[in-house]
Formats: C-alpha cells, sequence, structure tokens
C-alpha cells in the first residue's frame, strides 16, 4: 500500500509531501473506491462531495484532487474561516484501488472587523485604507452578496495597490511588508496590520530631454506628454508620457515608430531626469493584405471591412476601425490585425488573421405567457448565407421561424445583406404570416405581409433606413358589440406604407448597457396610392438613457410615445392600427392591452396617441443576476398626436433579471398606483405578476 499527503493552506501552498510507505507508483490508472472527509467542515458532507466535483468510481487523478481541495478551501473562506487549511491524502490499495481523504483545519470564524497600518507617516491610514479592497465591510448588503467575507489571497493584489499609491505619489522607494492577520478575542473577529516598512522619499521629475533627428518643437512634445518638471515622479504616468508620445507618431503614420525611454535616479536631490530616444521611421505604405483562417468566408467580405488600399499610407486609425468592424460581424470568434514592417521601410505588409464561428444555429423550444398561452418554437438563423453553391461564406443572414401554440400561430422568413458590394448599403426583406387569439378577448386576428428596407449607417452609431411595407389584416370571431350598428369594426385591412427609420445607439455594450443612449423613432405613410385600401400616418419614438453610479448598478430611464393619424379617403383609424398599453413592455402592473379609451358600453377600443416611461434601478444581487426596482406611468388618448388621456395611469414594483447573455429571463411584480376610471381588470394595489424573455428597449 502507497499512501500520498498534500498540505494545502495559506503557509504551504504548492508544497507536496510524498510519503512512499510501500511499493511503487503503478504504470497503470488507480480508481476511487471512496472519499472521504474528516475535520469541522463548515458544510455539510454532501455539500463538501459537489464541491469536490470528484465521484467514485473514476480514474485519480491528482491534479483533480488538489483543484477539488483549493474549492474546499475557498468555500470554507466563505463562510467565515478565512484561515481554513485542507489536506488531502490518498491510500493506494491492492489491484489499483485508492482512497482518497480530505481533511480541514478551518481555524477560527469571524468576519474582518479593524484594518490598521503600521509605520506610514507621509500618508494618513485613511488614505491606505482606500486603496485596498480588503477592509471591514459591515452592513446586510455586504451580507448578502458575501462581500464581507475575508479572503486572505487577495492580500498579495492589495499589498500592490499600496505600493501603486505611495509610488504615483513620488515615494519610488518604498517598502510594504506581507499583511499580518490575526484573531483577536475582544474584536470577535479579526485584525489586519499592514507594516510600511520603509516610506522614503519623494523623488520630483527633473529635466526632461528629447533625443532624435527631424523632432518637433520641444514645446509640441512637452505638451504631448503632459508632464512638468518638479511634478512627483511617478513611474506609471512616465509611462503614460511616454506611451502619449508613441501615439502621437503613431497616428500620424510612422507605423514603427520607437520611443524609448531612460531614467535617470538622483538619489541626493531627488530628483528623476527623464531622457525620451524618438525614433520616428518612415510613414510606409500598405504593399500586401493578406488573410489567414478564412476556411468558408469568402476574402472579399473580409477585406471591404479594411478602409485602406494597397498603396495608401498607413492610417492607424483606419485599422482600428477594421478590427471593431471585423469583430463586431457575426462571423468571427477571434479577429487579429498584424503588420509586418520597420522603421527604416517604405513599404508593410497587413496580416489578418481570423478564427470563423459556426453561424448557423438551429433552435426549439417551448414557452409558456399567462396572454400568449404555450407554444412551441423553431428557429433556424444562417448569417454565412451564400445565394450559389456551396450557400455559405457572403455574409448574408437569414432566418426562418415558427410559433405554433393554443393561441398563436406565426410563421416569419427574411433575408439580410448587411453590406451591398463595397458598399455600407445594407437591404432588409421579410415576410410573414400570423394568427394571434390573444390580443384582445373581443376578436382574433390573422395577419399576412412583408417588408423590404435599405439602410445605410451615418457615422458609427446612426443608422437610417428607409423602404415598403405591406400588411393585410383580417379580424374574425368579433365580440357581438363590435357588429352591431355604429360599431368600429372595419375587419378586413390592406396597409401599404413608405416608412423611414433613425436609430442611434451609443451605449457600452448590447446586452445589460450601463451607460450611454439608445434612441430609435419610424415615421410610416400608409397610401391607398401604394397599392392598399387604407390612408393612415404611424409615428413610433423610444428613448433610453443609461446611467452607472456605482460598479454595475444601472439608473435607467426609458420611454416611448406612438400614433396614427387617418386622413384622405380613411375616416378612422382601423381597430387593429389602434394603441393600447399594459403588459411587459410598458405598464407592468397592468394586464396586456388593458389600458386604452373605452365607448359607452365600456369596451376597450384602443386609441390613436400613446407614450409611457419608466425610471428604474438595477442592482446587482449576483454574478448573473440583478433585482431591479422600477416606476412605470403610461397613458392613452382617443386624439391622434396628443399626450392627453384620461389618465396617466401608473405602478411600481420589483423584478428579477437572469442576465444570460442573447436569452434574459425576467420576472415582475408590480401592483399598479393608479387606475382609470371604470377599469374593471386592473385595480389599486393587486398584484400582477409577468414573465418575459429578452431585453427592454
Amino acid at each position: 500500500m502507497r499512501k500520498v499527503t498534500y498540505l494545502k493552506g495559506p503557509r504551504l501552498l504548492g508544497v507536496a509531501l510524498l510519503i512512499y510507505l510501500a511499493g511503487a507508483t503503478s504504470a497503470e490508472a488507480e480508481w476511487l473506491d471512496e472519499i472521504v472527509f474528516r475535520g469541522d467542515f463548515p458544510f455539510k458532507a454532501s455539500r463538501a462531495r459537489e464541491l469536490t466535483g470528484l465521484h467514485p468510481g473514476e480514474a485519480f487523478d491528482a491534479d483533480a484532487a488538489q483543484a477539488a481541495a483549493e474549492r474546499l478551501m475557498e468555500a470554507c473562506r466563505r463562510r467565515y474561516y478565512p484561515m481554513a487549511t485542507v489536506e488531502w491524502t490518498v491510500l493506494f490499495e491492492e489491484q489499483g484501488h485508492a482512497r482518497l481523504i480530505f481533511d480541514v483545519d478551518p481555524g477560527p470564524e469571524g468576519r474582518l472587523k479593524e484594518l490598521q497600518f503600521d509605520g506610514n507617516a507621509a500618508l494618513s491610514s485613511g488614505q491606505l485604507a482606500s486603496a485596498v479592497t480588503t477592509r471591514p465591510r459591515p452592513g446586510f448588503r455586504n451580507w448578502l452578496t458575501g462581500r464581507d467575507a475575508l479572503m486572505v489571497e487577495h492580500l498579495a493584489e492589495d499589498r500592490e495597490r499600496l505600493l501603486q499609491l505611495y509610488r504615483e505619489l513620488g515615494h519610488t522607494e518604498v517598502e510594504i511588508g506581507p499583511a499580518e492577520v490575526e484573531y483577536v478575542d475582544a474584536l470577535d473577529g479579526f485584525r489586519i496590520i499592514w507594516p510600511i516598512l520603509h516610506e522614503g522619499p519623494v523623488y520630483t521629475v527633473g529635466y526632461i530631454r528629447f533625443r532624435g533627428d527631424a523632432l518637433p518643437a520641444t514645446e509640441t512634445l512637452r505638451a504631448i506628454i503632459a508632464l512638468d518638471t518638479g511634478a512627483p515622479y511617478a513611474p506609471l504616468r512616465v509611462e503614460a508620457a511616454r506611451q502619449r508620445l508613441q501615439d502621437y507618431f503613431y497616428y500620424r503614420g510612422h507605423a514603427f515608430a520607437e520611443i524609448d525611454l531612460a531614467v535617470e535616479l538622483l538619489e541626493e536631490q531627488q530628483r528623476a531626469d527623464l531622457t525620451f530616444q524618438i525614433a520616428a521611421g518612415t510613414r510606409p505604405r500598405l504593399q500586401e493584405i493578406s488573410i489567414i483562417g478564412n476556411r468558408v468566408t469568402a476574402a472579399r467580405v473580409i477585406q471591404r471591412e479594411i478602409p485602406v488600399s494597397r498603396g495608401g499610407v498607413f492610417d492607424a486609425a483606419a485599422l482600428e476601425w477594421a478590427q471593431q468592424s471585423l469583430s463586431s460581424l457575426p462571423l468571427f470568434e477571434q479577429v487579429e490585425l498584424t503588420k509586418i514592417g520597420s522603421a527604416e521601410a517604405e513599404v508593410f505588409d497587413l496580416v489578418v488573421t481570423v478564427e470563423e464561428r459556426r453561424t448557423g444555429r438551429a433552435e426549439a423550444g417551448f414557452s409558456y405567457g399567462e396572454v400568449e398561452g404555450s407554444a412551441f418554437l423553431i428557429n433556424v438563423v444562417e448569417r454565412n448565407l451564400a445565394l450559389r453553391p456551396p450557400f455559405r461564406g457572403q455574409a448574408l443572414e437569414a432566418n426562418l421561424g415558427l410559433t405554433a401554440g393554443s393561441r398563436i400561430l406565426r410563421l416569419e422568413t427574411g433575408l439580410r445583406n448587411p453590406r451591398v458590394g463595397t458598399t455600407f448599403w445594407s437591404v432588409d426583406g421579410n415576410i410573414f404570416y400570423e394568427d394571434n387569439q390573444f390580443l384582445s378577448d373581443d376578436y382574433d386576428q390573422r395577419s399576412h405581409g412583408g417588408r423590404l428596407l435599405v439602410g445605410h449607417p451615418i457615422g458609427r452609431t446612426q443608422r437610417l433606413s428607409t423602404g415598403y411595407m405591406t400588411t393585410r389584416y383580417t379580424l374574425y370571431n368579433p365580440a357581438t358589440f363590435l357588429t352591431e350598428e355604429g360599431g368600429t369594426l372595419d375587419a378586413d385591412v390592406h396597409l401599404t406604407s413608405w416608412v423611414a427609420t433613425w436609430s442611434m445607439d451609443r451605449v457600452d455594450q448590447s446586452f445589460r448597457p450601463t451607460r450611454g443612449i439608445r434612441s430609435r423613432a419610424t415615421t410610416a405613410l400608409g397610401s391607398r396610392h401604394l397599392g392598399g385600401d387604407t390612408d393612415v400616418i404611424q409615428a413610433v419614438a423610444d428613448l433610453g438613457l443609461y446611467f452607472n453610479p456605482y460598479r454595475e448598478h444601472v439608473v435607467i430611464l426609458r420611454g416611448g410615445i406612438e400614433s396614427a393619424d387617418a386622413y384622405g379617403q380613411t375616416d378612422e383609424v382601423p381597430l387593429m392600427l389602434r394603441l393600447f398599453l399594459g403588459g411587459s413592455r410598458n405598464l407592468r402592473g397592468f394586464a396586456y392591452r388593458t389600458v386604452s379609451p373605452q365607448n359607452e358600453l365600456g369596451r376597450l377600443v384602443g386609441g390613436e396617441s400613446a407614450w409611457w416611461g419608466t425610471l428604474e434601478y438595477l442592482y446587482p444581487l449576483f454574478t448573473r443576476m440583478d433585482v431591479a426596482f422600477y416606476f412605470d406611468i403610461g397613458d392613452v388618448s382617443d386624439q391622434p398626436f396628443s399626450l392627453a388621456g384620461d389618465g396617466p395611469v401608473s405602478n411600481s414594483g420589483v423584478g428579477f433579471l437572469v442576465r444570460a447573455d442573447n436569452f434574459p429571463i425576467r420576472f415582475d411584480i408590480a401592483t399598479p398606483l393608479n387606475t382609470l376610471d371604470g377599469d374593471q381588470e386592473n385595480k389599486v394595489g393587486r398584484t400582477r405578476i409577468s414573465f418575459s424573455v429578452g431585453y427592454l428597449f
């Protein structure tokens, strides 16, 4: 029998003690017969087994055992045992069987209660405490998120932060010892003491010299580096100054400019003299573009995203744009642009290396909603389609979707060309059929139609699209009041429109933006002269503002306004084009499409104008989950282009958002604060629960 022991703890990290009692290491795999836990684990054995990720019957692996010990130790520390150590031992029995034992010494339990600094004079303890992340964190919020647990492995990073703080203030020779962690009975918790061994003098910037041929004026160079003689000498600031100088030449076409920095520390004068040696080099011209890794995607699809032609002078901004443009395409996992040349060469080569991703996706699933009922979903997407063999590689985007359920049947297919040839024009077309039985309790609706739009970007964040849309609506199973004399039913409507849409997207990230602005405005002119039978002007505008007050916290201001107005030979807006509010997209405390003007019979007939707004605070509860607190307000008017209805109505609520990219799930609980007179569906104080998938605009 052989025995192997591994000790794991703060002072024995990475130290292995191998004790061979008998036998030699077998060339054959040993199998785990049993996993044993000993010691005072601060959680149940079932949780310990789950944390290890190991199971009897699998082959023993020392690296897996080590990783399991580390997970166990981290779990102990997150349970407020910061000095916990874990030891694993494996006993190799006869015939290749092994017994794995985990022993834990949890040490004292407690939270960090006190943070001290010893030996600091130039900087106050408050200044130093603000630089570290491991410090006392009282309060319910920190307890709920686990941020009050003392994780001693973070202390090495804190030491670097303290050193950096001193160096930024000119204390180049600072020395800081490792943190001392001790349990203090009087505190009923832990104390950390940081020994500041030597602060050292403050060095200042002395002479600043520039060396090189054909340089700009010294005043220009000094303005670029933004360093003044007499300022504290901070290595990171000086390196940033060198980088600004390199960027100056790089963005002026010197692709291979080299800026060397020499620092001379004069101890007696407590001064740092700086010498920047500048070799700007030539402004080379592009000789060749090579593309590597495109097994499916046509080379021209990649080349058209690079706004630099052969023979053109090196343009750093253009290559950055190409990097961003290629990376934003749904075709590639990774994109890398590499320039090949030298400071003396008159030409350079550009190598574009791409790693393609799967662009086709087929999804099937099942959904259920309080309004929509149950439904089966199929969605097929291809984002690198070609219209001729081998039918892939031309970056065309196609989709085919089917939703079939108890109250909905929808079939849709579309094709989009994001760039026509080498231009920035796009073409987007789709056709659809829908049979919808949840829009209203008073009627069901069938519709089918299509659209053809062309678009063009305006700068990097805006886009303008325009084109033709046609939709034929048919109402069936109408309520009696809709067909009575004087009713508003127009059972068949054919709407053909010329549409123009402007959009702007200036947010920091597509999913769950934390700062920036999103806006969209659409105007549709429906006319009989375009082939339909209805004259209607429709206008929609949406706006979203995102603010980031603290870390991943987000304040969101979001709203929209919409209107429809009949003109020409159409006397009034048809029922299927009228406007309603309520549901997960706007007023979450109100039932779907139940905020609307009423007729004499108290029936909801929709309006011709609607507006809504939301103030929301997103609070990161866990790594992939947010809790949201919000207030919604809105109103619907029976007059076109009007903000004055019978409301407004409003609600407040709380929501929970699971942050799954491309498929976020949201659960909301909201309560109306005020409702419209005669509203039989929504009552003040009545809680409404809603469920939605996808990000709100």
